[in-house]
């Protein structure tokens, strides 16, 4: 499984999909930075040699930040008893860190599958209601 940063990575990746593609085209590498996600929506080869790659057709194309910032998604919730329930809709694959608060499921941006439910929380057996 993929380390927490890069989870995080891919999850930022997916949610700004289309204006990193334009960035790309903008900065007269579009087909590269194209493939280059290609390779990780596909799962082709070593994640951290993929995120550094696009990490850096992005910092060619003029983006100084870091894909590998702090860890996103939703934080771990400590289920008991009286905790109310929290639902988000999160990576279909688990490659990632993602996590939409919406009231319908959006598409990943990578496989174009539409957003898993988690549930996290919850009242009743101090467990939590867990995933559907």
């Amino acid at each position: 499984m993929a380390s927490a940063p890069d989870r995080a990575a891919l999850a930022w990746i997916c949610q700004r999909y289309e204006q990193i593609r334009q960035l790309g085209r903008e900065g007269e590498v579009g087909d590269t930075l194209d493939a280059a996600l290609g390779a990780l929506a596909r799962s082709e080869g070593d994640l951290p040699a993929l995120l550094d790659r696009v990490e850096e057709l992005l910092r060619h194309c003029g983006w100084g930040g870091s894909l590998r910032g702090e860890p996103g998604g939703v934080p771990s919730v400590g289920a008991s008893p009286g905790e109310p329930l929290v639902e988000a809709y999160v990576c279909p694959t688990a490659r990632c860190t993602r996590a939409v608060f919406a009231p319908r499921p959006p598409l990943c941006s990578f496989t174009a599958r539409a957003l898993t439910l988690k549930r996290y929380g919850g009242y009743g057996d101090g467990h939590g209601a867990g995933s559907p």
